[in-house]
């Protein structure tokens, strides 16, 4: 399938660019017959599929955690599940961690960390946390277990157990800033599948 950046056993190798390859190209052609076959709306992004699923105009959505309080509130009737296959491969999401950082410059840093180690990552700081948004999965065993009924959650563990970290470097930056123009400009025609995707590997390496 596509990537990013190729993982190797030292990392990410930033000069082999997944994005175009023949994984990914089957990927985006899969999404112009979603549209063409009227499944998915064209010229749809990010901000016009939550707005429509908050307002139960979609069936389905591609998502994360981060999207649950706002279903919650808007009253829908959700569940998540594993993603679907493309061909004979189940897609395999990227997932990300929730992580806090001290400023370096901060006199307080002490007081940082006693707040992080021995509230926020406790049963009762997960459980604050969680309550304002979505954690998902938690690395926190006992509280995971008290999760574990919630199929949502479930469900989220089974699509990171079969996903791929997100790669935790700066070059992060240019893929996000390569693949959404592309991702718009293949939901709405402007180009094909193969010249999008050709653009944002191009965009990547500059």
């Amino acid at each position: 399938g596509g990537y990013p950046f190729k993982q190797t056993d030292s990392g990410y190798d930033v000069s082999d660019i997944g994005v175009n390859n023949a994984g990914a190209l089957q990927g985006a052609e899969l999404l112009v017959e979603l549209i063409d076959s009227g499944v998915v709306p064209r010229g749809t992004d990010y901000n016009l599929m939550d707005t429509r699923f908050n307002q139960g105009e979609v069936a389905t959505m591609i998502s994360g955690p981060w999207a649950w309080p706002n279903l919650e509130r808007s009253g829908i009737d959700y569940g998540v599940a594993l993603l679907p296959r493309v061909g004979d491969e189940r897609a395999r999401p990227m997932f990300g961690v929730t992580a806090a950082m001290i400023n370096s410059a901060t006199p307080n840093d002490f007081l940082a960390v006693e707040f992080l180690e021995n509230y926020l990552l406790s049963e009762e700081g997960m459980r604050t946390f969680n309550s304002d948004g979505s954690l998902g999965a938690v690395a926190h065993i006992n509280y995971q277990a008290e999760l574990a009924d919630n199929p949502n959650i479930a469900a989220t563990l089974e699509n990171a157990e079969v996903g791929m970290p997100m790669p935790n470097i700066p070059e992060m930056g240019a893929f996000w800033a390569a693949m959404e123009p592309a991702l718009q400009n293949i939901g709405s025609g402007r180009q094909s599948p193969q010249e999008a995707l050709d653009a944002a590997a191009r965009r990547m390496r500059q």
